[in-house]
């Protein structure tokens, strides 16, 4: 009743899955066969991949929190710096610059860009990390489908929440981020309306 082969049939193997063929030591058929060894090798270079976007998706995270004034000169004493401070991108966000943290239109253009670099950023990785799965070459459309999303839910929940996570445990503050979201919310219906 089933076996193996039948139950890999249930769970949907993947066309796109390469292998060498190979005898199936439980069954004695030969069958399609990838090594978990290169498989791991694999998930390496995903994670290398995924590690190197998070990073440039960081840094314009960071700008961005210098741009709308979360990150300023005025976050450390005198005798140090703040680590993520862009002095050139922190003073757009001071009274009187094009992102005025304290005007009620200005402050909006940085949560704007912010929001229209972030969709573009997820449609990107969106497509890289569809490739970066096939690239494992998962046997089941079940572990090719975990796996996208997987690495989609990561990439995307980092850059949607990275800002509040930093307003809520670092720098403590529940104006701004009530502020914060408050401003991604109304740039989420827009987005909806419009797309």
């Amino acid at each position: 009743a089933g076996g193996p082969q039948e139950s890999l049939l249930k769970l949907g193997r993947r066309p796109g899955f390469k292998g060498h063929m190979s005898i199936n030591p439980v069954t004695g058929k030969k069958e399609l066969y990838f090594s978990p060894a290169k498989r791991r090798l694999r998930y390496l270079v995903t994670f290398l991949v995924t590690l190197i976007l998070l990073s440039f998706a960081s840094t314009f995270m960071v700008i961005s929190m210098n741009a709308q004034g979360y990150i300023s000169s005025n976050d450390f004493p005198k005798d140090r710096e703040h680590p993520l401070l862009y002095p050139f991108i922190a003073r757009l966000a001071e009274p009187g610059g094009i992102f005025d943290a304290e005007s009620p239109v200005k402050s909006i253009i940085p949560i704007i860009i912010r929001a229209a670099v972030v969709f573009a950023m997820n449609s990107v990785y969106s497509r890289i990390a569809e490739r970066l799965t096939e690239f494992e070459n998962h046997q089941t459309i079940v572990d090719h489908q975990n796996s996208l999303i997987l690495k989609r839910i990561l990439f995307e929940a980092f850059d949607a929440f990275i800002i509040l996570f930093y307003l809520a445990c670092f720098e403590k503050n529940v104006s701004l981020l009530r502020m914060e979201l408050v401003g991604a919310f109304n740039v989420d219906t827009l987005r909806r309306v419009f797309t």
